[in-house]
């Protein structure tokens, strides 16, 4: 019954800070609902709205993105009379849940901790990545939703081999709608097949008998397959190979190699990325000249990923460099960059001679007039360094605790890959599936911490 009142007052208030913030924030701001790079996503989902299947505004089919997402937005279109300030509205208003989520993940990892559970829940509400991007036509709210209920329903479900304790709940149909809720994850989001691989690891090493592992993978797979086969067999039709979506080598090519070639040939980004582009263009045409006539989608994503990992071959360890520097950009990234690109009296203009420093003293000493956005930005900077410093401790610890180790290699695997899938790009926003994980067991840290120097005292 206790539970239950906080939940309705953790909504509540959720709901509150959420409505505030979008309406202080953004209220001036439709114009920005649909940032640059989702553009895709609401022009598919204007045309399946609209009767025209999942295509792009031309009529061909669209690969480019999985159609998870774009599809809700479809759905609030045809409710919503394709209002965009109410189809935001409602993305708001299903991102107030996630403390409860979170709230939920917290006692499937420490089931005994009512007071963390709470506390995680309410720093949620808080959290500065899902204030900024529940208001933005991008996939973040509807991503995090899917993914925590599946994490919830799985990390519930089972303890490695190396644990003693049996502090868990199994059944089968956990299992089994884990698969489910991972399968819409991977259909919103174009990482849940990896996390597949990861869960599928865990299993083999969960205190199973050998048999109740075989039929918990099958099982597992079973409800991942039910929701993204027919897109996958969609795509098999339309262009004779499995895939979940044709992102990945433009996305490279774009990004990652021009980056990377910017760095090699000491030019500015705009250049090479320019060059690469234009290299792209030609490779099409000499490949629609060898064919004899247009080549799709995803063939033409195929080619740039080719030519992106030329580029990365050429210059293996500048390659390897950045990405660990994308991975560290996304580890330590600022939410609040949303406030000084928007905010910024002087936007910094980066050159090939702009060192990191130079970066990050433009966020430490931003250029904003707004005595209270800076207020912000130093605040997401100390709970950011507090819930890393926690995370990291509470590592440090289960090397001498057991019990702690247990719960922390449970979720190293996924926080592990979430973050290195990001080395093609570091930004924050990337970050945010994971923060969940970072609060729950950072405070899990700093509780216990706390409550050892209080008795000391």
């Amino acid at each position: 019954m206790q539970n239950k009142k906080f939940l309705i007052f953790l909504f509540s208030f959720s709901l509150c800070i959420h409505f505030l913030f979008v309406y202080f924030f953004f209220k001036k701001e439709s114009d920005h609902f649909v940032p640059r790079d989702s553009a895709q996503y609401h022009d598919v989902a204007f045309q399946i709205a609209n009767g025209m299947g999942i295509s792009n505004m031309d009529g061909s089919p669209s690969f480019y993105r999985v159609p998870g997402y774009s599809l809700f937005l479809a759905f609030c279109y045809k409710i919503f009379d394709f209002d965009l300030k109410k189809t935001i509205w409602l993305q708001v208003f299903l991102s107030s849940l996630i403390p409860i989520f979170v709230f939920l993940l917290s006692l499937a990892f420490f089931p005994n901790q009512l007071l963390l559970a709470k506390i995680a829940s309410i720093f949620m509400v808080f959290n500065l990545g899902m204030l900024v991007h529940c208001a933005l036509l991008m996939s973040e709210v509807f991503f995090m939703i899917f993914s925590i209920i599946f994490s919830i329903l799985f990390f519930s479900s089972f303890n490695l081999f190396i644990c003693k304790s049996k502090d868990y709940f199994f059944s089968y149909k956990k299992i089994f709608f884990s698969g489910i809720f991972l399968g819409v994850s991977s259909l919103i989001r174009p990482v849940g097949h990896f996390i597949l691989i990861i869960t599928i690891f865990l299993l083999i090493f969960s205190d199973f008998i050998f048999l109740k592992k075989l039929k918990s993978l099958g099982v597992l797979f079973l409800g991942w397959v039910l929701i993204v086969f027919w897109w996958l067999f969609r795509n098999y039709l339309l262009t004779g190979m499995i895939f979940f979506h044709g992102m990945t080598g433009y996305h490279f090519l774009n990004y990652f190699a021009s980056e990377i070639d910017c760095m090699a040939k000491k030019t500015i980004y705009s250049k090479s990325k320019d060059k690469l582009l234009e290299e792209w263009q030609n490779l099409i045409l000499e490949k629609e000249k060898e064919k004899g006539n247009k080549i799709g989608q995803i063939e033409r994503c195929s080619l740039a990923g080719d030519l992106a990992l030329k580029i990365i071959k050429e210059n293996i360890f500048l390659s390897i460099k950045h990405s660990g520097l994308n991975i560290f950009k996304t580890i330590f990234g600022l939410h609040s960059v949303f406030f000084i690109s928007r905010f910024s009296l002087s936007f910094p203009n980066y050159t090939s001679k702009t060192t990191m420093f130079d970066k990050i003293k433009n966020f430490i000493f931003p250029k904003i007039s707004n005595k209270f956005i800076i207020f912000l930005i130093y605040l997401e900077i100390i709970l950011l360094v507090f819930i890393l410093l926690g995370f990291f401790c509470y590592g440090i610890v289960s090397i001498f605790c057991f019990e702690k180790l247990c719960s922390f290699l449970k979720v190293l695997p996924l926080i592990t890959l979430l973050l290195f899938l990001t080395f093609g790009s570091g930004i924050a926003r990337l970050r945010i599936p994971v923060e969940p994980f970072l609060i729950i067991f950072s405070f899990n840290f700093w509780i216990n911490f706390f409550s050892k120097y209080k008795k000391i005292l």
